[in-house]
């Protein structure tokens, strides 16, 4: 007798190609081998439709909203109180709307049949309402640390999010992550599952690419970096840096390339005499042609869940030099697949100088790197460990 398929409904919290959306279609695309239906619930329109189109997985657009939003700054006792006040009232708002459009699409899930509901986000909460109406296990897949990196913070106070923490279980995407759960919840049931960011197939591919490179070294020195265009990723930090090391080597190059609102960096970097040393690209849809052109890659954000573009960049060839925290503290081994610093610009241009002026230092750490991504970040690894928790979880239900 044929085996049913396992009926999942994924639910993600915004529909632009951004890290965490590249990571769940990864994990849909991967998951297709296995004897599984997927869907997806989006919360608005957006450039993940198209994506889900070729990959023919069904979805709906279901206009539910977050229950964390980003902090207000309030110097006073009586601000705060008021925030405070404010927050709930909204909070309380929101869980009603978000249970009245459940309660709308409630006949649709249960037709549905599914065997189980999988958040790809910290800031949504309504799968578990819907995982407790459909009686179906959750699991819940952190790839942030919200209220570390964004400053999100829950509507309804750390009281709530410590309930919602104690619903189903956890995917971490790093050790990082996985302790900031912990520290919320001691006794929450997590599992660590890397990012995997590239097929099999498609570390061949992209090692045809690298093949296909220009030789030769008479020509400028080429750091990259590449992610959204939000403070929180220290753009200023690298700015810094390259201002100190241009003074010495005038072949020293940055770009930056991100998606979002670019104005206050190109600002940065007119302040800063730089506009013939550090460009700005848009949005990259194939980032690993901005990898394929760069020398070495910068991430200079604090607790970063994870930062599959780490990953991108091992695989690529190009040397991570990261700041010594969060998920990527775990994953680069100063000096053997990477260079870590701490603290300071002055820190991160003394980094960026070892790598360009260390030839032999450069080439260990571009193999150790590509190595270690083979072994942890490829999609297949990733999907499998996923696939097996998947299926305990149903079976267990």
């Amino acid at each position: 007798m044929k085996e049913r398929k396992i009926r999942i409904l994924f639910l993600t919290h915004y529909s632009e190609l951004l890290g965490a959306n590249l990571s769940l279609l990864n994990l849909l695309k991967g998951l297709k081998k296995f004897n599984l239906y997927a869907f997806v619930i989006l919360i608005r329109r957006g450039p993940i439709e198209i994506e889900l189109q070729k990959l023919s997985i069904d979805y709906k657009i279901i206009q539910l909203r977050p229950f964390m939003k980003v902090e207000q700054h309030a110097s006073q006792d009586i601000q705060k109180l008021r925030q405070g006040l404010k927050n709930m009232k909204e909070g309380f708002h929101i869980k009603n709307y978000n249970r009245m459009i459940i309660k709308r699409e409630i006949d649709f899930l249960v037709e549905k049949r599914f065997d189980l509901v999988y958040t790809n986000s910290s800031i949504l909460d309504v799968g578990i309402v819907i995982s407790k109406i459909l009686n179906k296990p959750h699991v819940w897949h952190i790839r942030e640390a919200a209220e570390i990196y964004y400053n999100y913070k829950p509507l309804l106070g750390k009281y709530y999010l410590k309930y919602l923490f104690k619903s189903g279980s956890f995917i971490a995407i790093s050790n990082f992550i996985r302790d900031y759960i912990k520290a919320i919840d001691k006794d929450a049931s997590i599992e660590v599952v890397y990012n995997g960011v590239l097929s099999e197939y498609e570390v061949i591919n992209l090692n045809s690419r690298r093949k296909l490179l220009p030789s030769g070294t008479n020509k400028p020195f080429k750091f990259l970096m590449l992610g959204n265009l939000q403070f929180q990723k220290r753009y200023d930090e690298a700015i810094d840096a390259i201002k100190v090391l241009s003074k010495k080597y005038d072949n020293i190059r940055l770009k930056i390339v991100g998606h979002g609102d670019s104005q206050y960096l190109v600002d940065l970097i007119e302040e800063s005499g730089l506009q013939e040393k550090i460009t700005i690209g848009n949005y990259a849809k194939d980032p690993f042609a901005e990898f394929l052109n760069a020398n070495a890659f910068l991430l200079c954000s604090r607790n970063e869940g994870m930062g599959r573009v780490i990953a991108e960049a091992m695989f690529s060839g190009v040397p991570v030099i990261t700041h010594n925290s969060g998920g990527p503290k775990e994953i680069i081994r100063n000096k053997y697949n990477g260079l870590k610093y701490n603290g300071t610009f002055e820190n991160l241009a003394r980094s960026m100088e070892d790598i360009m002026t260390n030839i032999k230092l450069r080439n260990n750490i571009i193999s150790n790197a590509y190595i270690d991504a083979s072994d942890k970040f490829t999609v297949e690894k990733y999907c499998s460990d996923i696939h097996s928790i998947i299926r305990k979880k149903v079976s267990d239900s």
